[in-house]
C-alpha cells in the first residue's frame, strides 16, 4: 500500500484514485470490503481531495455540492449494505460525521443524515448502523470523546503530504438543521409505528437522550401507539437512562 500511495502522490492523481478505491470498497469480497488499509487510505484521500478544499470554498455549501463527497458517503453506506454489521465502513462513516461537526464545524445539507436514516430503517437489526445514529446525535450535542485525536490525525496526514493546513482546536457546529431531540423523538416514533422487534435501535436512541423531558416523550410514544414488542424492556431502559441523568 505504501508503494501505491507513493505513486499516487508523485502523479498527483488523488481524484482518480478515490474513484477507484471507493468502488473497491463496495466489493462483495470481504478481504477487500473489510480491508483496514484501504479504508485508511480512503481517509487520507478524503482529507486531501475534499476536506482541505473547504478552506478555499464556502464550507457546507461546497460540501453539499461536492460530487466526491456524496459519492464516498453513498459508497460507504453501500458497503454496509453488502456486509452486515460492517465495522470498517461504519467506522469510516463515524469519522466523517466527527470530521464535519467537530473538526470543521460544518454540516452537509443533511446528505449524510438522510443516508444514515434510510439505511438504519432498512436494517433494523444492524446495531453498527444504529450505533452511528447515536454517534451522529452525540456530535450534534457536542458530547464527543477523542476529538483531539481526530484533529491530530488531520494535521499528521497533511504534514506527511507536505500540506501546510493545520487545525489547532475543534470548532462549533454552525446551526444544525435538526436538533438532537428532534432526531431522537422522530426516529423513536417511527420505530414504534412500524412495531420494530429489535431492541438495539431503541437503546441507541435512549442512550442519546440528555434530558428527562425527552425520555418522558419516548415513554408517551410507546403508550400512544400501542407498542407491543419488548415494550417492558424498552420502558426499563428509559427508566435506567432517566436515573443516570439524575
Amino acid at each position: 500500500m505504501n508503494l501505491h500511495e507513493s505513486i499516487v502522490q508523485i502523479l498527483g492523481n488523488f481524484e482518480a484514485d478515490i474513484e477507484i478505491i471507493s468502488c473497491f470498497l463496495t466489493s462483495r469480497l470481504k478481504r477487500i470490503n473489510k480491508s483496514s488499509l484501504l479504508w485508511h487510505w480512503m481517509k487520507k484521500m478524503t482529507i486531501l481531495v475534499i476536506f482541505n478544499k473547504l478552506e478555499e470554498k464556502q464550507g457546507s455549501q461546497y460540501l453539499s455540492d461536492s460530487q466526491f463527497y456524496n459519492k464516498i458517503v453513498s459508497r460507504a453506506f453501500r458497503s454496509c449494505e453488502l456486509h452486515y454489521m460492517n465495522y470498517y465502513a461504519n467506522n469510516f462513516i463515524h469519522w466523517i460525521i466527527q470530521f464535519n461537526m467537530i473538526v470543521l464545524g460544518i454540516e452537509d445539507g443533511d446528505y449524510l443524515f438522510h443516508q444514515l436514516q434510510k439505511h438504519c430503517r432498512q436494517a433494523l437489526s444492524d446495531s453498527s448502523l444504529w450505533m452511528n445514529m447515536k454517534n451522529y446525535i452525540k456530535c450534534i450535542q457536542g458530547s464527543v470523546q477523542h476529538d483531539n485525536q481526530i484533529i491530530e490525525e488531520y494535521n499528521r496526514i497533511n504534514l506527511s503530504y507536505g500540506v501546510p493546513l493545520r487545525i489547532h482546536s475543534k470548532k462549533q457546529l454552525i446551526s444544525p438543521n435538526k436538533s438532537d431531540e428532534d432526531i431522537i423523538v422522530g426516529e423513536f416514533q417511527w420505530l414504534v409505528k412500524v412495531q420494530c422487534k429489535n431492541v438495539a435501535p431503541f437503546s441507541n436512541l435512549i442512550e442519546s437522550a440528555q434530558t428527562k423531558t425527552v425520555l418522558k416523550r419516548l415513554n408517551e410514544l410507546i403508550q400512544l401507539h400501542g407498542f407491543k414488542h419488548n415494550a417492558a424492556k424498552i420502558e426499563s431502559l428509559i427508566e435506567l437512562r432517566s436515573r443516570m441523568i439524575g
